[in-house]
């Protein structure tokens, strides 16, 4: 999948990051590293499908949700966390909990990847597939109430593309395997979106049901597989 990204540019950004966030973890081998990290790229990049074509079978954005618009998503997803690329290791990789300093510097990353892909833009302007994946770089940890970042927009002015990335990312993190928790249950991960108040969701009800509904079905079923842990390192 990253092989078919239209830049080599990005191609080589995304092989940073995938270096720094799987490859130099402790005790982890370089390519068993980036092999995880690419099967998770590739899970969430398919679950943000699922989502996007459950939301057009239910009748929800048949104006935007295209198949040229799905097909843009599922390559775009990988980009998400383009900007950690700019994030020193030593906040990347720490495995304990981040000071309100090292927060602030890897909080950064939403606004380096959008520049990252805004230069890159000046070379391919007419690429939808990097418009939508600097909306997502940019806009992936933005929340409904306005209380996310980089900018706290809110609501609508979220775009649909980093909202269905931010509920697919949500429930990959939830539903498999990490250093600190075992994987959770398709049910389980549902509690967590029932328990948000309107007010700190971070999407429409909608698509949490889309979510809910085509992430429980057999096709979903055969993209979860379980994520071996690496100790260390910091995803926010």
């Amino acid at each position: 999948m990253i092989q078919s990204l239209p830049s080599g540019n990005v191609r080589h950004a995304v092989d940073l990051d995938a270096e720094s966030l799987a490859g130099k973890r402790r005790g982890v081998d370089f390519t068993q590293g980036l092999g995880l990290f690419v099967r998770d790229l590739e899970r969430v990049s398919e679950y943000s499908q699922l989502i996007a074509e459950g939301l057009r079978r239910d009748g929800h954005y048949q104006d935007v949700i295209t198949d040229d618009w799905i097909r843009d998503l599922y390559h775009s997803v990988p980009l998400h966390d383009i900007g950690k690329v700019g994030i020193p290791d030593r906040i990347l990789l720490k495995s304990g909990k981040l000071d309100a300093e090292e927060w602030e510097i890897m909080k950064q990353h939403t606004t380096i990847g959008a520049q990252t892909l805004r230069s890159v833009m000046g070379e391919h302007s007419n690429s939808s597939l990097l418009r939508m994946g600097l909306e997502i770089a940019w806009c992936h940890h933005e929340k409904w109430d306005g209380s996310g970042y980089p900018r706290a927009i809110r609501g609508d002015e979220i775009p649909l593309s980093a909202r269905i990335l931010s509920l697919a990312d949500v429930y990959d993190a939830l539903t498999t395997v990490r250093p600190y928790k075992r994987a959770w249950t398709h049910e389980q991960a549902l509690e967590t979106y029932g328990r948000a108040s309107p007010t700190g969701r971070v999407t429409r009800a909608e698509e949490v049901a889309a979510l809910a509904l085509y992430l429980a079905s057999d096709k979903a079923a055969q993209i979860t597989g379980a994520a071996i842990p690496i100790d260390g390192g910091n995803t926010a």
